[in-house]
C-alpha cells in the first residue's frame, strides 16, 4: 500500500497490465444507442399490431398476438443489432481479460444495466469521460422512453393484457 500526500492510501493493480483499447467502445458507442432508436421506432407499428390483434379478436374470440408486417420487420433489424452488439460485447471481455483486469463487475452491469456499461468500463479504468459515454447515457434515455411508450400502449388497451396472458399460458402449457 502507498499513501499519497493526503494520506490516502491508493492500492496499487498487481501484476503488469495492458490498456484496453478502444475500438470495442467505439462500436458500442455507436450500436447501443441505435438499437434503443430502433426501439423507439418500432413502437408505432407494435401500436399497430395491438389494434389489428384487438380488432380480429372481436370478430373472430382469437387468442394469438398478431404482428403486421412492419413490426416484423424492426423487430427482426433490432435482433441482428443485439446479436452484434452481444459479439462485440464478448470480443471487450475477452480484451479485458487478456489485460489483467478482472471481468466479473463487467459481466455484472452487462447483466444488471447494460446501457450504463461503457460509463462503468471509463470509470473502471480510470479514464476521462469521452463522446461515446454520453452517448450511451442518451441511448439509456432513448430505452427508457421506449419503455415508458410500451407501458403507456398497453394500459391504454387493457384487453391486450388479456390477449397477451392467454396467448403466453398457450405456451407454456
Amino acid at each position: 500500500m502507498q499513501y499519497n500526500n493526503d494520506f490516502n492510501y491508493i492500492i496499487k493493480p498487481k501484476g503488469n497490465r495492458k490498456k484496453v483499447k478502444d475500438f470495442t467502445k467505439s462500436l458500442l458507442a455507436v450500436l447501443m444507442p441505435f438499437q434503443a432508436i430502433i426501439a423507439l421506432i418500432s413502437c408505432i407499428p407494435f401500436r399497430e399490431s395491438i389494434e389489428l390483434t384487438i380488432q380480429v379478436s372481436r370478430r373472430e374470440k382469437c387468442n394469438e398476438l398478431l404482428y403486421t408486417t412492419s413490426y416484423e420487420i424492426w423487430s427482426n433489424f433490432m435482433m441482428c443489432i443485439n446479436v452484434l452488439i452481444i459479439l462485440i460485447i464478448i470480443y471487450d471481455i475477452i480484451q479485458i481479460k487478456r489485460a489483467g483486469y478482472k471481468i466479473f463487475g463487467h459481466i455484472l452491469v452487462l447483466f444488471l444495466i447494460r446501457d450504463i456499461y461503457l460509463l462503468y468500463r471509463t470509470c473502471n479504468f480510470n479514464e476521462k469521460l469521452s463522446f461515446a459515454d454520453i452517448i450511451s447515457v442518451i441511448g439509456g434515455v432513448f430505452r427508457m422512453g421506449t419503455v415508458v411508450i410500451m407501458a403507456i400502449t398497453l394500459v391504454h388497451y387493457p384487453e391486450m393484457l388479456d390477449i397477451l396472458m392467454k396467448s403466453n399460458a398457450l405456451i407454456f402449457r
